[in-house]
């Protein structure tokens, strides 16, 4: 399996994941900032009532970073509804602009911060979600309804397909000779896995999804 597909098999409970599947994995970390966050918040209290509470605080992460420098009162708005959910809620992560706990970006900080681990999963409303995997996580990107999804266990998660995996070219170049024809030989061309690089750090140690220690 690819470090996708290890990290998907592990986070749906199953032994291995191949192309085609159709999978529910766990939700290891929710994000959601000031664009999206009120929408979000609005189809959960629809869907599951005002009362309800979310599946576990510890993995739900707001960071508003699109309407903070501005004096537009109905963008302030956004930041306020923020505010008022996650006092509900009793969210210990909400990193709240004009505070000495305002961290920037909410793609960037949370790899920063320590949000983003190896192995897991995480999904987020902003478009630029999936740059958060830089250490061998999963992250994706969702709209504001599919922070709502629940597995048939009534567990937080979301329903993914498994998809077919691309081949990644690198170019590799050798000193230039003279070819048989009189011209020169061209550059060799090497087709490498997906995260081929990744994969050959990665130890086969239990979820074999750790990094080596080679580095």
């Amino acid at each position: 399996m690819t470090i996708t597909e290890k990290i998907l098999a592990r986070e749906s409970g199953a032994s291995v994941v191949s192309p085609g599947d159709n999978i529910w994995v766990n939700a290891g970390i929710l994000l959601t900032h000031d664009v999206c966050g009120p929408g979000t918040i609005g189809i959960f209290q629809r869907e599951f009532g005002r009362d309800a509470r979310v599946f576990d605080p510890e993995r739900v992460v707001l960071l508003p970073d699109h309407y903070i420098f501005t004096a537009d009162e109905k963008a302030h708005r956004n930041v306020d509804t923020l505010r008022a959910f996650v006092n509900e809620q009793g969210l210990p992560y909400f990193y709240d602009p004009g505070t000495a706990n305002y961290c920037g970006v909410c793609h960037v900080a949370l790899p920063e911060l320590g949000h983003v681990r190896p192995g897991e999963t995480i999904f987020g409303t902003d478009q630029f979600s999936p740059l958060m995997a830089l250490g061998r996580e999963l992250a994706g990107g969702g709209g504001n309804g599919d922070h709502q999804r629940r597995n048939p266990d009534q567990q937080q998660g979301y329903h993914l397909h498994v998809a077919d995996h691309l081949d990644i070219l690198e170019k590799t170049h050798r000193p230039q000779q003279q070819g048989q024809d009189g011209g020169q030989d061209k550059q060799n061309v090497k087709v490498l896995a997906p995260a081929q690089f990744l994969n050959d750090h990665v130890s086969e140690r239990e979820d074999g999804i750790h990094a080596s220690d080679s580095g």
